[in-house]
């Protein structure tokens, strides 16, 4: 088990015994997925099991961008006054934009077909 940065918890869980390719299959289509996962020494009982969808409580990727350019604006002499902010990232985005852009356009420009 090991903690991380947003103070989540990460823990890794081995098998007891060899998988046959069919579970490891059925446990693959789960991966990356939310889920409720159960662990008892001994018999689980039927209070132990959560009711409802097991939810994703964390930021969305672009929530977590837009954090980590809030802190590159701060911490390189940026003042959220007056939205200078969303300027900022408005103009990041457009960056980034045009920079995807010019990758699609030399993909495009050396496909085969």
């Amino acid at each position: 088990m090991s903690t991380r940065k947003d103070r989540s918890v990460s823990m890794r869980f081995s098998s007891a015994k060899e998988l046959t390719p069919e579970e490891v299959m059925n446990l693959m289509q789960y991966h990356l997925d939310n889920g409720w996962l159960l662990f008892a020494p001994n018999e689980l009982q039927a209070a132990d099991i959560p009711r409802g969808a097991a939810t994703d409580e964390r930021k969305s990727p672009s929530e977590r961008y837009r954090s980590k350019l809030y802190v590159l604006f701060v911490k390189t002499g940026g003042m959220d006054t007056h939205g200078i902010f969303d300027n900022f990232y408005r103009r990041h985005l457009d960056a980034l934009s045009a920079a995807l852009d010019r990758k699609i356009e030399a993909a495009e420009a050396s496909a085969p077909f």
